[in-house]
């Protein structure tokens, strides 16, 4: 097995930069950037694919450009000539927008360059309607916003019959007009929106949405907002949208997520060993619209799926299903993870049972009997009333509701704002510990001048300290804390004065999903008595908890302190935080107040909310993972400290130029965590969940669009900095802490950038992580074949067979992204076996692209090599009838700023064998020449100094001998680095016999003569009966042609009579 590759530092050069004549791929050279598909209108968004389309690499920033880079595109239609606006070029890849005013019909599209021109035709409808959407998780999203501006999520799906907005491309004309790559219109009378002239219609699964108009959107050419109304009785769920013109075919663009908040509604799971039984007793505490099913199960051997009933405690039947087989252990592959997803299954509070055809369910000690299931849905409705609805002004004065007040200070607000206070009737579980309703209070700016007292009925409570909690809706945080004093059956809590200045980076990406306007949250409050302050070893935290925690105040205390020093060696600064305690809060998770906030109650803890800015946030811990728990409870509450305490410290450093972090804080949050745990083999659960992260975003991901998807991305990233700076039990690497310093830089350095910084150029370091991921070698044994096949995002599956022994695929890969390819080898039509049957792998990128090759026996992977440009795998026919396959892992090291752009990677796959052929091909024929002026009679010889393969050769037209040889691929075992493999072919020629033909001209004479030669009038001679000419073939190279050539002369004037024949033609054409 022999590679071929280049230094990385010569790739681009290799590709031929410069003023090279650009060119189309030979396949979708242009495609709508908007799906992917063969159809325009006209302002669409376009990637034109090709080779030398530009000989710089980069983005434009609105209004876009017609020229970008020396590249400019025009389209063409009738004697209109427009220009197309530029928003990236890249050497292979165009992004453009189209021209506005375009008609259906045809057109030509111009791309030229430094280094010439070149042309194609595109047929232009109306309105080509395409949902823009992206990838989270294994599920693609379209990209839609609430009426205030904040995503539509997973985390903050559609609300029944709420007005969302889907982002579009592809409508078309638009009213008034628009050049393309202008700014769309604001609003403003200057400058009002462009309203869409094309009908629209669109359906959330198979039910019509209301479509309240459509525009373009505001700072975004090209893109269009498509108003709709959503179902007013929908449920939890993830829903397919399609849209298109009104009275034609609409057409699928991705999923909304619509209902409730998914979230993980219980869940009994750990690592201990499994025996096994056929039912689980279930419990939710309120109502739920059930989405998902998980089991870990023992599956019979030639099973993929697992039937189950859902009982009531009556026993009656309310749900009966299947399970599919998804990720398998890696060393006990009977052990499957069984799924049902995409369900929508309403479960009011109460008891129920699963259970299963054949016992397989795990179960252990470590669950106290409780077989191993994991349930996702939403939490029903809080049936919220609004109590009261009222104005407070910048001059100050008070709210009121039963049980509430709130009272500003004159100068607190800067404009007037509309307050609503509502509480709910429907708490099925109130804690013991909680003195005062649910309230929900809306449209309190986060920004205030001057403090702002809230005061709260707590009739009953003894005078003393008492805690209020504030919790942002829609955000993953914990609730802030607010210690506030009983008096008289009142308590009093002072919210700080807090200026848009001092909100933390953290504290804006917060709000995300949370906001009733531009700077306001909508907050669930509550009040808690019985928390109460301990001080843990070092006096570095007080941990505020119910006497009931005992000793495991203690235990945890030391934890945190354990923490504070490992954060502390990587460099990080507590003095930041200006030297006050960390206050921890404990109480439970379990409570009504969060299904209220729509949480998941089997969290193990998060960071206080920092939305007020306060650079002192705390942390909360679900006590309820901890109280009754084992040593594994325990430590995951150690792990959970250490993981939420690194939040904090990245709040000291977030800067102007935090934004775009999160995905990194996530990281290097959930790096920590193999140091805060004391096996040695630990890998964060999150990071498993979102192993796939590489396959489905660029590195750099984008945090504005969806918070919770960066998360997660940080989550499956924090693999890559284990293998950048390893962790292990105790110990860090200071440096991921010299790279998140860099968050308060004044130069907006990005995490990537940042990563460069500390650790140097980052293609290489991603070429390695890839290796190790596929390999299993990021932690010994992680990922493993398992996880690598069954999780959410599997491998391109490219199974050969009798019929199918090649495939080819372009891909547009996210700048230090991947992308796992599996060959499989059909038993029931077997390829037919070559001699010395190969597998070879070719990879063209004009980037910084490389692959690795992993051959698997049973559960055992094995590198076998790795390549930039080709491979050659060995022995194919023994490992497909041992039952193997292959896995090939492409790696896209290219990352040009801002790192968050695409890469097009083409990897060709072939099965083939020796190369076998002849060395000499020798062929006789008789030729009636130009017209059936004259005949000739010719031997031809070829031969080379290696064997060829002879396509086809024929005498064709009753003049002529043409052959197509097939010569030999390069020898990878051979080949040596930086050299060309060439090889020779001669061509012999001999004519004679010269005679008239059946139209020969009038006059023919004695002495009239023949001029032959190869291939130009040049090299063409009298009187020479054999000729020869050799031609130098590169193996992988281009073509090479020859052609033999006569004509004839008369014998006194010399001159010609008719025209020259090519009577010889051969064709040598490398083997691919």
């Amino acid at each position: 097995m022999r590679t071929l590759a280049t230094l990385s530092i010569l790739c681009f050069a290799s590709f031929g930069w410069g003023q090279t004549k650009p060119e189309f791929a030979s396949t979708n050279a242009v495609l709508n950037a908007g799906g992917g598909l063969y159809e325009f209108a006209p302002g669409s968004l376009v990637y034109i694919r090709g080779n030398y389309l530009a000989t710089q690499s980069g983005p434009a920033t609105p209004p876009y450009p017609s020229t970008l880079n020396g590249t400019t595109v025009t389209v063409t239609q009738g004697s209109v000539v427009l220009n197309a606006a530029l928003l990236e070029t890249l050497p292979d890849r165009l992004t453009v927008q189209l021209p506005y005013g375009l008609k259906a019909g045809s057109v030509t599209l111009k791309v030229k360059t430094a280094g010439g021109e070149i042309s194609r035709g595109l047929p232009i409808l109306d309105a080509a309607p395409r949902p823009v959407y992206r990838q989270v998780n294994a599920s693609w999203i379209v990209e839609a916003y609430h009426p205030d501006g904040s995503a539509v999520t997973e985390l903050a799906p559609a609300k029944p019959g709420e007005e969302v907005r889907l982002m579009v491309q592809g409508l078309g004309a638009t009213t008034p007009e628009i050049a393309a790559g202008a700014l769309p219109g604001d609003g403003s009378l200057e400058r009002p929106f462009n309203i869409a002239n094309a009908a629209l219609a669109a359906k959330l699964e198979k039910t019509d949405l209301e479509v309240n108009g459509a525009r373009l959107a505001v700072g975004r050419p090209g893109f269009y907002e498509v108003t709709v109304v959503t179902l007013a009785d929908v449920l939890a769920g993830l829903y397919p949208v399609t849209l298109g013109i009104a009275g034609s075919d609409l057409v699928y663009g991705a999923s909304l997520p619509a209902g409730g908040r998914v979230v993980q509604l219980s869940k009994v799971w750990n690592t201990e060993a499994c025996r096994t039984t056929d039912q689980a007793a279930l419990r939710l505490p309120d109502d739920a619209v059930l989405t998902k099913i998980e089991t870990w199960y023992q599956f019979p051997e030639n099973t993929a799926s697992l039937s189950f009933q859902l009982l009531n405690a009556a026993g009656e039947e309310v749900l009966a299903s299947t399970m599919g087989k998804q990720a398998c252990d890696a060393t006990s592959p009977e052990w499957c993870l069984a799924m049902r997803a995409n369900l929508r299954q309403v479960l009011p509070a109460g008891e129920y049972k699963l259970v299963t055809s054949t016992p397989g369910l795990c179960v252990n000690d470590a669950t106290t009997g409780q077989a191993f299931v994991k349930l996702t849905g939403a939490w029903a409705e809080s049936n919220w009333q609004v109590a009261s609805d009222g104005w407070v002004t910048p001059e100050g004065g008070s709210f009121e509701a039963p049980g509430f007040k709130l009272t500003a200070e004159a100068g607190a607000l800067a404009e007037p704002v509309n307050l609503k206070i509502s509480t709910t009737t429907r708490p099925r579980e109130p804690a013991s510990d909680r003195v005062t309703p649910y309230f929900r209070l809306e449209g309190l700016p986060t920004a205030l001048a001057a403090p702002v007292t809230l005061t709260l009925d707590v009739a009953g409570t003894p005078d003393g300290d008492v805690t209020l909690l504030m919790q942002p809706e829609g955000s993953d945080d914990g609730p802030a804390f607010f210690s506030g004093q009983v008096q008289d059956g009142k308590l009093t809590v002072a919210l700080p004065a807090q200026t848009p200045e001092k909100t933390t980076a953290r504290a804006a990406r917060a709000r995300t999903g949370a906001l009733t306007s531009n700077s306001k949250v909508s907050w669930m409050l509550w009040a808690m008595a019985g928390l109460k302050p301990n001080t843990s070893r070092d006096e570095h935290f007080i941990l505020h908890a119910p006497s009931s925690a005992g000793e495991l105040i203690k235990t945890l205390g030391n934890d945190l302190e354990d923490a504070y020093k490992l954060i502390a060696s990587m460099g990080l600064d507590w003095n930041k935080r200006g030297g006050s305690a960390i206050e921890i809060y404990l109480f439970s998770y379990n409570s009504w107040s969060n299904l209220v906030l729509g949480g998941s109650s089997g969290a193990a803890g998060n960071s206080e909310t920092g939305i007020w800015g306060k650079k002192n946030t705390g942390l909360c811990i679900n006590l309820d993972t901890l109280q009754g728990g084992g040593q594994k409870e325990l430590d995951d509450a150690r792990i959970t400290a250490g993981h939420e305490l690194l939040h904090i410290m990245q709040a000291q450093y977030e800067g102007n130029s935090s934004s775009g972090w999160l995905w990194m804080e996530e990281a290097s949050a959930t790096w920590l965590e193999r140091a805060m745990s004391g096996d040695g083999n630990y890998i964060s659960g999150n990071a498993s969940e979102n192993m796939y992260f590489l396959y489905t975003e660029p590195l750099e991901v984008a945090d504005w669009w969806s918070p919770a998807a960066a998360r997660r991305h940080g989550y499956g990233a924090s693999l890559l900095l284990q293998t950048l700076a390893p962790a292990s039990p105790g110990v860090v690497d200071a440096r991921i802490g010299d790279v998140l310093k860099l968050m308060e830089s004044e130069t907006s350095t990005m995490p990537v950038e940042g990563l460069e910084k500390v650790f140097g150029p980052l293609h290489e370091a991603w070429w390695t992580f890839c290796d190790r991921y596929v390999g299993g070698r990021i932690i010994d044994g992680y990922p493993g074949y398992g996880l690598l096949t069954g999780g959410a995002v599997k491998p391109v599956a490219w199974p050969l067979s009798k019929s199918t022994v090649s495939y080819r695929e372009r891909f547009a890969y996210p700048h230090l992204g991947a992308r796992l390819y599996q060959v499989t080898f059909d038993k029931t039509n077997v390829p037919l076996w070559q001699d010395k049957a190969k597998l070879r792998f070719t990879l063209t990128s004009q980037g910084l692209a490389k692959a690795f090759v992993y051959t698997m026996h049973g559960s055992h992977l094995e590198k076998a090599g790795e390549f930039m440009q080709m491979f050659d795998l060995e022995d194919v026919q023994a490992l497909a009838e041992a039952n193997g396959r292959v896995f090939v892992m492409v790696s896209n090291g290219s990352h040009i700023y801002p790192n968050n752009g695409t890469t097009d990677v083409q990897l060709e796959m072939k099965l083939d064998g020796e190369f076998q052929g002849v060395t000499s091909l020798d062929h006789s024929f008789h030729g009636v020449l130009y017209n059936k002026y004259y005949e000739l009679d010719f031997d031809v010889s070829i031969t080379g100094t290696a064997p060829f393969q002879v396509k086809s050769a024929a005498e064709a037209f009753g003049c002529c001998y043409i052959a197509d040889l097939i010569t030999p691929p390069i020898d990878l075992k051979t080949k040596e680095e930086g050299k060309d493999q060439v090889d020779e072919f001669t061509v012999t020629v001999t004519y004679k016999n010269l005679k008239p033909g059946p139209s020969a001209p009038g006059g023919w004479k004695a002495g009239m003569r023949v001029k032959a030669g190869f291939d130009t009038k040049g090299e063409m001679a009298f009187g020479v009966s054999t000729m020869s000419k050799t031609y130098r073939v590169t193996r992988g190279g281009a073509s090479a042609g020859s052609t033999f050539m006569t004509e004839l002369y008369w014998p006194d004037s010399g001159s010609l009579q008719g025209g020259a024949d090519g009577p010889v033609g051969v064709s040598f054409t490398p083997y691919k």
